[in-house]
Formats: C-alpha cells, structure tokens, sequence
C-alpha cells in the first residue's frame, strides 16, 4: 500500500492519498486506509471528504466502510455491492464541519462481508479543506 501524506497550502487542505490496499480482510476486521489529525481554527468552515474506489470479486457479498471524527470512539458505517463481478465501485462522502481550535482526528477504514471473495481498493482519498 502507498500513501501519500501532506499539508497543502498551509492549514487551508490536509490530504491523506493511498493507492493498492489489497485483499481486505472481512469483518470483524478493519482495514484503515485514511488519517488525519489536524487542528483546524476555532470558528472556521471546512469540509471534510471522502472517496474510495474498489472492486470486489463477488455481487454477493458488500464493502463496508466507516469513518469516525473523534479518533475511532464512534463510528458511521455504510455498505456498497458491486453490480457485477469485478465492477470498479466508487464511494464518496462530503460533509461539513465547523473547527474548535483543537486536533481534529479523521479516519476512513474498510472491511467486507463474509470471507471468500477479494476486496481490493485501488484508490482511498480523505480530505480536509478549509471554506472559509
């Protein structure tokens, strides 16, 4: 797996990119394939984003992600089928979010139903950027 940390344009953008996270594990295990933890400025805007683009082997079975915003003390879970075998599926979540002048901690993990078949996520992208 790569991953690709940095700081753009100061504390306006903070992006973690990673590529090639292969074979995930099925549940009860998660994968994290996005972090950040920075601390974003009392009283501005920004939002945060998500996308993941992935294949499974199967239509039977479902990628799960989740996320949290307090550093994995809770979590919002989804799911997404591939419609055929082997399709390219992409993920994407935006939402906003108003900064208190403390560490902001961000995570994006993945797992999968069942067991059997591969889940191969080819791109995870976690974005913070300021609005105003």
């Amino acid at each position: 797996m790569a991953r690709k940390l940095y700081d753009v344009l100061g504390e306006n953008r903070w992006v973690d990119s990673r590529v090639d996270i292969l074979d995930v594990p099925a549940s009860p295990t998660w994968t994290r394939v996005g972090e950040l933890n920075p601390t974003l400025k009392n009283g501005s805007a920004y939002t945060i984003a998500l996308s993941l683009t992935l294949t499974m082997a199967d239509t039977n079975d479902s990628a799960l992600f989740r996320f949290s915003i307090d550093g994995g003390s809770s979590w919002e879970e989804f799911s997404k089928e591939a419609k055929d075998a082997n399709d390219r599926v992409t993920a994407d979540y935006f939402f906003p979010v108003t900064g208190a002048g403390v560490p902001f901690h961000v995570i994006l993990e993945v797992s999968k139903t069942s067991g059997g078949n591969t889940l191969d996520v080819h791109y995870a992208n976690l974005v913070i950027k300021r609005e105003s």
